[in-house]
């Protein structure tokens, strides 16, 4: 594991630090978990195609095609994924690794209309149609920050930026989100 680096070229190939990536095709997105161990990639078509550790045995070519047609996507540090489709539901995928040597891929559906989705430890939040973000935790009761947003990353955590530039992050540590870190206002962000 450790560092991954993906991109499409201009010819809309994916290439990959490590020498790996999705079987050849074109694509128009790539996303990269935290941890670097597994990538997903939207093909022009809008199929999902993953692959890295999580992946690795689930079809003979080392990758996995998630069922649908997808818009956005991204990847976890854990190797859990999801994706928007083009109806604006969401479907996460991710690899059931307690059921001995056998791997069975488990899913999970949420419905609504999403623009983008985000993964980040055994975390979701994705920002719909309205500018809202609405979050889904395995293990505690689901905190989203209020207001309009227009962007949302995550990495080892999440962050957003409101319509008006405001930036606001969940804090792991309270377990909600605060705002008083960031006093600029912002056009884009990333986070790791």
């Amino acid at each position: 594991l450790g560092s991954e680096v993906c991109g499409i070229t201009s010819e809309r190939a994916v290439v990959c630090s490590s020498g790996g990536g999705p079987p050849q095709g074109t694509y128009r997105q790539v996303a990269v978990g935290s941890g670097g161990g597994d990538a997903c990639a939207i093909d022009t078509n809008g199929d999902t195609v993953c692959w890295g550790y999580t992946f690795s045995d689930m079809l003979y070519n080392g990758s996995w095609r998630s069922p649908g047609r997808y818009v956005d996507q991204s990847v976890d540090i854990l190797g859990e994924a999801c994706g928007v489709r083009e109806d604006g539901s969401i479907l996460c995928w991710h690899v059931d690794r307690n059921d001995g040597r056998r791997r069975t891929l488990l899913t999970t559906e949420f419905p609504g209309r999403f623009r983008y989705a985000v993964k980040w430890e055994e975390e979701l939040c994705a920002l719909d149609d309205e500018g809202r973000i609405d979050c889904a935790y395995h293990y505690r009761e689901p905190t989203k920050p209020t207001g309009v947003f227009r962007e949302i990353d995550a990495g080892y955590s999440v962050c957003a930026i409101t319509q008006s530039g405001a930036a606001t992050c969940y804090d792991t540590q309270s377990h909600a989100w605060a705002s008083d870190w960031y006093s600029e206002s912002y056009r884009s962000m990333a986070v790791s």
